[in-house]
Parts: C-alpha cells; structure tokens; sequence
C-alpha cells in the first residue's frame, strides 16, 4: 500500500482477510504521506496535519484491498 497507514488499517485488513494476510506500506518509493484514523484526525498531531488523505481513504484501501484478495482466489 502507498503511504504510511496507521496499524489499525492493516489489523482490520488481517481480521477481515480470513486468512493469513501481510500489509506492507511504504514500498516501491511510495510514500504519498499518512493515512490516519478518524480518531488520530479528530486529535490531530504531526501525522494528522500533515496527511494528504482523508481519515476515510485507509478504510476505502482496506476494502479495495479485501475485493482484490476475493478476486484472486
């Protein structure tokens, strides 16, 4: 996945998967800024304020991330 997601977006990605799933962030030069939670936005801090994503993206990812899986298999 591109960017830094917080680890809540990857332990939703394992619990949802069904089956054994690592998340990998940050690859391939990739780093289109932070992907944080709703809750880590309503806090704001370093990665809040500097993230080019909403707090709706990394739940969006996840799900395009579990439909590909399902395609796959």
């Amino acid at each position: 996945m591109p960017g830094e997601f917080f680890v809540e977006y990857g332990l939703a990605a394992k619990t949802r998967a069904g089956r054994p799933l690592h998340t990998a962030t940050m690859a391939n030069e990739e780093l289109q800024g932070y992907v944080v939670t709703a809750e880590a936005a309503a806090v704001g801090g370093c990665e809040a304020q500097m993230s080019l994503f909403p707090p709706e993206a990394g739940e969006r990812l996840v799900n395009a991330t579990l439909n590909l899986i399902e395609l796959l298999t």
